[in-house]
């Protein structure tokens, strides 16, 4: 179960490498082809995982993913930039060959793809739910930019108050 009472930008990281962890495994089992409906499926599941025990109240369904795009974005940061997974994400929705044994063989260098595969996941299943991706990724996008901006301050803070206390 992933931890929903995050208090840092490390732990949503954690969150988001655990949910790309579950699209891996998933993507993985699938065979050669990854079609959007199975996209979606693995999306699905990869909510599931996240909100486990959690009843994501009506209408708020596309909150929800934004906060695990959010937290996917954290998980990716520092090997690819939110603008950067969506480049890939997008593309990816109308495609069937399913890449992710190649990025995994690839190793380090497949990191981003694999990421972007989830977010893909997420966008299938949003998709499919007839969510609109745009609002979705600028809510996820803004709730990124946020957290990021927000520590960034705090430690920015705290490095001025550490040069006049001493």
């Amino acid at each position: 179960m992933m931890n929903l009472e995050t208090n840092t930008n490390a732990e949503r990281a954690d969150n988001g490498r655990l949910l790309a962890a579950l699209f891996i495994e998933r993507a993985a089992a699938a065979g050669e082809l990854l079609p959007q409906a199975d996209r979606a499926e693995i999306g699905r599941a990869m909510v599931e995982a996240y909100y486990e025990g959690v009843e994501v109240p009506p209408g708020y369904v596309w909150e929800s993913l934004a906060l695990i795009l959010s937290d996917l974005f954290h998980h990716a940061d520092g090997l690819i930039s939110p603008s950067g997974l969506m480049r890939v994400a997008m593309p990816e929705l109308r495609a069937t060959v399913n890449v992710v044994p190649l990025l995994q063989s690839i190793g380090e260098e497949g990191q981003p793809g694999l990421i972007a595969g989830a977010v893909t996941a997420i966008l299938a299943y949003a998709e499919a739910d007839e969510i609109c991706l745009d609002h979705l990724t600028d809510m996820a996008f803004a709730a990124w930019s946020d957290e990021v901006e927000e520590e960034r301050f705090i430690q920015a803070k705290a490095a001025r108050a550490a040069r006049f206390t001493r």
